[in-house]
């Protein structure tokens, strides 16, 4: 198991590489809107599209190729629609 200094800064190395990423133009994947405002929190200023949108998976999948190519998809394991709270 990593000590907790050894997860901050491989955390911090990976949040780092997907901030510069996105803003070079790697569309993020994400489930929601919550989602989407978390990372706007944390950094995050190029393309992020949403998997819930009311479109069928394969939909959304075939948008994603079609209009950018390939992605970061960054899910989560709450229930829908649980998690982050904006104040």
């Amino acid at each position: 198991m990593l000590n907790r200094e050894i997860r901050y800064n491989l955390a911090n190395r990976a949040l780092a590489s997907g901030i510069e990423e996105n803003a070079e133009g790697t569309v993020i994947l994400v489930e929601g809107k919550r989602d989407e405002a978390a990372l706007r929190l944390l950094g995050f200023t190029g393309p992020i599209e949403k998997l819930n949108r009311g479109w069928a998976v394969d939909r959304v999948v075939v948008y994603i190729v079609e209009t950018y190519g390939c992605c970061i998809v960054l899910m989560d394991w709450d229930r829908t629609g649980g998690g982050f709270k904006e104040d």
